[in-house]
């Protein structure tokens, strides 16, 4: 049986690849627009994937 450590690395990660990719995202943003860019960018993000999990929910594909 897998160690608690070893059953959640892959989705470690995962999670990880997202967060540096989303920070190298905003990063450029902040970098070549404006702070107030790389907010609403991230903001923006936030607010799809909440529609997303909503209209997963409904359609009763969300994990459980």
């Amino acid at each position: 049986m897998a160690t608690p450590d070893q059953a959640h690395s892959g989705h470690d990660q995962k999670a990880n690849a997202y967060q540096f990719l989303g920070g190298v995202v905003f990063g450029w943003l902040y970098w070549r627009r404006s702070l107030e860019t790389a907010m609403v960018a991230h903001a923006t993000v936030h607010v799809g994937f909440f529609i997303i999990n909503v209209g997963l929910l409904v359609l009763g594909l969300a994990g459980s």
